[in-house]
């Protein structure tokens, strides 16, 4: 598992929603390439930043692949968007267990998000 504090990754894709491509694409193809080669924290950013920008399905690949990398937020974030079927069809019992998964490993919203009354929310991977 590898973590690192990204901020400057976030700041790029950030410029990339926000500006455009044409003025940040060697700058989100870093970190897109970042991402891919383990930087689970730039993942779980990234997820972030294309939810925020309504881009739910390229949100989902990047929490799961925060979750497959053994990071349980990833996995409480991921549960999200089962449990509201953004960017997947909805799946309430698949949610239900990626905030299990997220709980019994001490991610605490993925307690919450494991009660049929609890709050649901995103959470950032440092």
């Amino acid at each position: 598992m590898h973590l690192m504090t990204t901020t400057t990754a976030g700041f790029a894709l950030l410029a990339v929603l926000v500006i455009g491509p044409a003025r940040s694409s060697a700058k989100t193809a870093a970190q897109i390439a970042t991402c891919d080669a383990g930087d689970l924290a730039t993942c779980n950013m990234m997820g972030f930043l294309c939810d925020q920008a309504g881009r739910a399905s390229e949100a989902v690949r990047y929490f799961r692949q925060v979750c497959d990398g053994g990071v349980a937020a990833g996995c409480s974030n991921l549960a999200e968007f089962y449990y509201d079927g953004r960017g997947v069809a909805q799946d309430r019992q698949q949610a239900g267990r990626l905030f299990v998964s997220a709980c019994e490993a001490g991610v605490s919203s993925g307690c919450a998000g494991s009660s049929s009354s609890g709050p649901r929310f995103l959470i950032r991977v440092a």
